[in-house]
């Protein structure tokens, strides 16, 4: 993760086995972003806890016009390799449990 996006997030919690590893996160961003998320070699779960906020969307960039973003839901996976940009409004607080996965 960038630096900026480090400023926003909080692991309030985590555990790690070989092949996993889960973080309880806390994610408060008051301002507008844009994240570029690549170079994983992971799979990484993403699971809501509160009401994702509405505004928050991402963008599939190797698959999709570079200006469609989709609104994320409660639960998704990004599979490895992926070269995505998640975009939110800002001004929002919710936690999330995040699970890397290694593949194989």
């Amino acid at each position: 993760m960038t630096e900026s996006v480090q400023k926003w997030i909080e692991v309030e919690a985590a555990v790690s086995a070989p092949i996993a590893t889960a973080q309880l996160m806390l994610l408060q961003n008051t301002e507008p972003c844009d994240i570029k998320v690549m170079d994983r070699d992971v799979y990484w779960l993403d699971m809501c806890l509160s009401p994702r906020p509405n505004n928050t969307r991402l963008c599939y960039r190797d698959h999709w016009n570079s200006n469609r973003f989709e609104r994320i839901g409660n639960t998704f996976l990004m599979p490895p390799g992926e070269d995505v940009l998640l975009r939110s409004d800002g001004g929002v607080t919710h936690r999330s449990i995040f699970c890397c996965f290694t593949p194989g």
